[in-house]
């Protein structure tokens, strides 16, 4: 079995077309990352590829931010 260790997340946005977006972290070169986000669906035309070129330090601020936030709605829940 192969596991796609690159996977952070995915969610079936819109099941008429099997719409999904998928969210995965590789390391890139030296102390970089690459974040891309895939959206697709039964429409390749309509496909979207992002990437997101990170150095450590820019991921660290990406943690920390999205930790923020689920602490801060921790608090008010």
């Amino acid at each position: 079995m192969n596991i796609d260790k690159t996977a952070i997340f995915t969610q079936c946005v819109y099941d008429v077309d099997n719409r999904f977006v998928d969210l995965r972290i590789v390391t890139g070169f030296g102390n970089s990352f690459v974040l891309t986000m895939t959206d697709t669906s039964d429409l390749e035309e309509f496909d979207t590829d992002i990437e997101l070129f990170l150095t450590k330090e820019n991921l660290r601020i990406v943690i920390d931010r999205l930790t923020e936030v689920l602490e801060n709605d921790e608090r008010t829940n």
